[in-house]
């Protein structure tokens, strides 16, 4: 039985280790020192992540089949995914790893109000809750089967599929090792996740098969 097919029967399980996931990470952004260091830090990271990577393939699964529906309804809960992904990644990666970046990648110690921390962690779980959510109310739509996608032989065609999530992949490897030693290194990928994105996008928004 095919991986997506595996996580889709077992949704439930992926989705509770994902609200979990996002809880502690909540918790432990808000009420620990950010002076952690640096191995315990990349640990927890880590190991929340791993919780929560499960869940979120659910969801993208989830929004890819129902982003182009017409009906109201679920346009509306692929939104809804949409919203809770910008929040997620502005207040839960963006804004703090451009902090850790700019001090351990070119010595800058940029000011940090202690109230940004309450309101990164309140937008990073709000985000990661409405995509969960949304996720719930869509598995009640459409069938339960997830079909596997094609293997195009066309390169072109591959490049059109690949570019853009090679390259929001690398954004969010990235921002997750945006700290200590690593922090360099995640500079660049960002860097490089973030031409590729558009790069991607407009490919396949404009590219015109041959006929």
């Amino acid at each position: 039985m095919a991986f997506s097919q595996r996580l889709y029967d077992h949704w439930r399980i992926a989705l509770i280790f994902y609200f979990a996931s996002s809880l502690l990470q909540s918790v432990t952004s808000a009420f620990f020192s950010r002076s952690t260091t640096f191995i315990g830090s990349l640990t927890l990271d880590v190991l929340l992540l791993l919780m929560l990577i499960p869940g979120a393939v659910y969801i993208l699964g989830e929004y890819t089949r129902i982003s182009g529906a017409n009906s109201s309804s679920l346009k509306r809960l692929s939104k809804m995914m949409e919203i809770g992904l910008v929040a997620f990644i502005g207040f839960g990666l963006a804004i703090f790893r451009v902090y850790d970046i700019a001090y351990y990648a070119f010595q800058i110690a940029l000011p940090y109000p202690p109230i940004l921390n309450y309101v990164q962690n309140a937008g990073a779980l709000g985000g990661e809750l409405a995509m969960g959510i949304a996720a719930v109310f869509a598995r009640d739509v459409g069938p339960s089967y997830v079909e596997e996608p094609e293997v195009s032989q066309s390169m072109r065609i591959w490049l059109m599929e690949v570019l853009e999530p090679l390259g929001f992949m690398l954004v969010m490897l990235g921002l997750a090792l945006g700290i200590g030693v690593t922090a360099l290194a995640a500079f660049f990928l960002i860097i490089a996740g973030a031409i590729l994105v558009p790069v991607g996008y407009l490919v396949r928004k404009f590219w015109i098969p041959r006929s």
